[in-house]
């Protein structure tokens, strides 16, 4: 299994904050679309299916789908 980690600017997103996003810019400088619904949040296609994973230097949150950069997947 391959895992592909963008981090997202110098601050952590925790899930609350969240809401309030309509994207994100990752360090590298890719955007992703944010959305977000009662029940569910969504970066790009990948849905989040656990948020709020508090780590030592961050947040991590979990999704159901690999994230590659625009020029990664035209590539592929």
């Amino acid at each position: 299994m391959l895992h592909f980690i963008y981090i997202l600017r110098i601050w952590a997103f925790i899930a609350k904050d969240v809401s309030a996003l309509s994207d994100a810019t990752t360090v590298e400088g890719s955007k992703f679309m944010v959305s977000t619904t009662m029940y569910k949040v969504m970066i790009n296609d990948a849905q989040v299916i656990k948020a709020d994973v508090m780590t030592s230097n961050g947040v991590i949150h979990v999704i159901d789908t690999v994230l590659l950069p625009e020029d990664v997947k035209t590539s592929l």
